[in-house]
C-alpha cells in the first residue's frame, strides 16, 4: 500500500509540474501574463483560445516531461568499479619481440579484486597498445602450471588468484634488448578499463 501510494504521490506531482511547464509555455506563445499560474487559471484560458498548433505544442511538452521523468525514475544504475591489484612472483614476468609491429608479454603472480561481486577480465594491453586476448595458466605450489578451464581472468572479491597470463600486443611499444616498464590495463565484460599501475616487463629476447 505504501509503495502504492509513493508511485501515485510521484504520479500527481509528474503531473502538476508537467501542467506548470506547459501553461508557462502556451503562455509565453500566446502572449498572456504569467499572473493566472497560481490556479493554473492562466493554462485553462490558454487552451479554451489556442489553436492547433499551439495544442500540439502543449502535448508534446507535456510527452517530454513524462518521458524525462520515467527515464530519470528508471535510468540503469552503472555497476560500482574496484580495483584490481598486482604482486608479480618475480620470474613468470616478461616481454619479447615478434617482429617490428608485435610483441609478446607475459605477466605472473597474484591478482587480487576489491570490490564488489568480483569481476569477469576478458581482454587485457599496456598503455599505447590495442587490447588483446589472452592465455591463462594456474600457478599452483608444487605443480607444473595448469591451462585454466576458462578462457577469461576470473577475480572473485578479496580472494588472490596466481596466474600467468600469455599475449600478443600491437604495435611492438618496446626496444629489443632493454626491459620494458609501462602501465597495463585489464578490461572487463562491462567494457571497463582497470588499471593495474606500471609493471616492469623484462627482455627475454626475440
Amino acid at each position: 500500500m505504501l509503495k502504492t501510494l509513493g508511485k501515485l504521490s510521484l504520479f500527481i506531482a509528474a503531473t502538476v509540474l508537467t501542467a506548470v511547464i506547459t501553461a508557462v509555455i502556451t503562455a509565453v506563445i500566446m502572449g498572456q501574463p504569467l499572473t493566472g499560474l497560481g490556479k493554473l487559471k492562466g493554462l485553462q484560458e490558454a487552451v479554451a483560445r489556442s489553436t492547433v498548433p499551439t495544442w500540439v505544442f502543449a502535448l508534446v511538452v507535456a510527452f517530454a516531461a513524462f518521458a524525462s521523468y520515467y527515464a530519470a525514475k528508471h535510468r540503469p544504475i552503472r555497476k560500482p568499479m574496484g580495483k584490481i591489484h598486482f604482486i608479480p612472483d618475480g620470474y613468470n614476468t616478461g616481454w619479447a619481440k615478434q617482429h617490428d609491429l608485435e610483441m609478446s608479454i607475459s605477466i605472473g603472480g597474484a591478482f587480487t579484486y576489491d570490490g564488489p561481486d568480483g569481476v569477469t577480465i576478458l581482454k587485457a594491453f599496456l598503455a599505447g597498445t590495442a587490447p588483446s586476448n589472452f592465455d591463462v595458466a594456474l600457478i599452483v605450489p608444487g605443480e607444473p602450471y595448469l591451462t585454466s578451464p576458462y578462457p577469461d581472468l576470473i577475480l572473485p572479491d578479496g580472494d588472490p588468484v596466481r596466474v600467468v597470463l600469455n599475449l600478443r600486443l600491437k604495435p611492438n611499444v618496446g626496444m629489443p634488448g632493454r626491459p620494458l616498464r609501462r602501465e597495463m590495463f585489464f578490461r572487463d565484460k562491462f567494457n571497463r578499463d582497470f588499471s593495474i599501475g606500471e609493471v616492469e616487463f623484462p627482455y627475454r629476447g626475440a
